[in-house]
């Protein structure tokens, strides 16, 4: 076998909707994915569906945030290898040696820059809200590709190319460039009850939703890789499923305390084979239930939220066993989050969060942002995350209240 074929690809039309963990909240972007205790009504479709207690009607759309990075600038050295393997072609049926040794030369050093990966996540949030007679209610949409995009270098390569002497040599090329992940896209209906004691205000929450969870896959060599040739017809899986969202808060006086059990029904989705060490494997997902346990303050124009994640999540909902297979090994993201916002007018919120992973997958993120209130019924937020791994993101909301 002369190449090494395999390379998920992930959500294509959901990126071009919204242009890595990306939230699919701006507000809660902003301070770090916390909020599950003492959030608005606005964010009960991607927090807690406990917070789903309003008595008015408003509608977010359009709501967009991504998080990225690519540290070692891993897209253009492809970019720059392709050129380099294009020239040594060229030259190869000329007669000035000294101009072929150049460009092998030049060939190597670009195969040996081909380190590093990209890491993006998007997310697309909607969501109406309306009191019922008994309680309230909202109905939301979100989608959410998780990618990653890398090489899988073989280390014969690079003598390859030093000693490559026609381009029939090159051909052997084994070396490819991959790109894996997930969507999770899902319609659901939220609903909420508040009840009141002496004790303080409890909420309890249920979200039932459908999704569809898709994978697609698609590969070539690092010098034929070209993602403009993916066809989703032929490299994609998908299936829809049901699955629901439990929540509780209570609050008394300041403090207030909030659980959530989100995707209570656990699937699996397998991509389409690739090769792998000359054998056919698919890459299994597993999209797992999520817990985690918030607790909140607020006072006088502040508000804080700090959040913890229960359960550690597989790295791109990927499956142990091929986590292994592709990386070597297994890769696990389990956060703490802490976020708070600042009224500092009737119309102006400053928001600001630190979100640190137990796992230490991740390094520590910085988050910030802001909402104006343009009218009464109008509302724009912005937000924006930054850590020094390069990892950078931002986001936008429009929410109209009525």
């Amino acid at each position: 076998m002369t190449r090494l074929q395999w390379v998920v690809f992930i959500g294509l039309g959901v990126c071009s909707l919204v242009a890595t963990v990306a939230y699919a909240e701006t507000r809660t972007q902003a301070m770090a994915g916390a909020g599950v205790s003492n959030g608005t009504p606005l964010q009960a479709g991607y927090l807690n569906p406990a917070l789903m207690i309003t008595n008015e009607r408003a509608v977010v759309f359009p709501s967009f945030t991504f998080e990225g990075a690519d540290p070692h600038g891993v897209v253009g050295r492809v970019t720059e290898f392709q050129r380099d393997y294009k020239q040594l072609e060229t030259l190869f049926s000329e007669s000035d040696l000294e101009e072929i040794q150049q460009a092998r030369e030049q060939l190597a050093s670009s195969f040996e820059r081909i380190k590093g990966s990209l890491h993006f996540n998007a997310s697309f949030y909607a969501l109406a809200s309306f009191p019922l007679e008994q309680l309230s209610a909202g109905l939301y949409v979100r989608v959410e590709p998780r990618l990653f995009t890398g090489t899988k270098l073989a280390e014969a390569d690079h003598t390859l190319i030093e000693n490559a002497r026609s381009p029939n040599d090159l051909i052997d090329l084994r070396s490819s460039a991959l790109v894996v992940g997930a969507t999770q896209s899902e319609l659901g209906a939220v609903f909420g009850k508040r009840f009141e004691s002496e004790q303080g205000i409890w909420s309890v929450g249920v979200s039932s939703k459908v999704q569809r969870l898709d994978a697609y896959a698609y590969a070539d060599t690092i010098e034929n890789f070209d993602d403009t040739q993916f066809d989703a017809a032929q490299y994609s899986t998908h299936k829809s499923v049901a699955n629901v969202d439990l929540g509780f808060t209570y609050t008394r006086g300041p403090w207030s305390l909030g659980v959530v059990g989100r995707n209570l029904l656990e699937h699996e989705l397998a991509s389409v084979p690739f090769f792998v060490a000359e054998t056919l494997h698919p890459i299994d997902y597993r999209f797992e239930p999520e817990y985690v346990l918030g607790v909140g303050w607020r006072s006088r124009g502040w508000l804080v939220s700090a959040d913890t994640d229960l359960n550690a999540q597989n790295y791109l909902r990927m499956a142990p066993w091929s986590q292994r297979l592709l990386f070597g090994d297994v890769y696990q993201h389990q956060f703490v989050r802490l976020g708070a916002e600042w009224q500092k007018s009737p119309n102006v919120q400053l928001r600001f969060g630190i979100r640190h992973d137990l796992k230490a997958l991740y390094t520590d993120t910085l988050s910030a942002g802001a909402g104006l209130t343009l009218y009464p019924n109008i509302h724009l937020n912005w937000s924006a995350t930054y850590n020094r791994n390069d990892r950078f993101g931002g986001g936008f909301q429009f929410v109209y209240g009525f």
